[in-house]
């Protein structure tokens, strides 16, 4: 990832709508993804959805357990690779809210 934050959150906020505040916070947040996960936002930023999956989850069962976007799928599994009792757990795990951005 080469871009600075202020041209991801320019990108973020054109693709999704999402207003400059939230979508620089989106930002910081893809550049401390886990060095595996980097190929995949490099490949959204690109306008490309990339598959990906991290011990036996993957970015589509994501979008479809929260019926979110490839952007907020990548951004949970960020979550997740940065907590193994997280990966455990997700399986079992009901989500709240849905991503009304969809």
């Amino acid at each position: 990832m080469i871009m600075n934050q202020n041209a991801i959150a320019r990108i973020i906020a054109d693709r999704t709508g999402t207003d400059m505040d939230a979508a620089f916070t989106m930002a910081q947040n893809l550049q401390k993804v886990h060095p595996d996960l980097l190929s995949v936002v490099d490949a959204w930023l690109e306008g490309k959805e990339t598959p990906f999956e991290y011990q036996g989850i993957t970015l589509d069962a994501i979008k479809e357990k929260e019926t979110c976007s490839h952007l907020a799928a990548i951004l949970r599994m960020r979550l997740l690779m940065n907590s193994p009792a997280l990966v455990a757990g997700y399986p079992n795990w009901k989500p709240v809210n849905k991503d009304w951005r969809r």
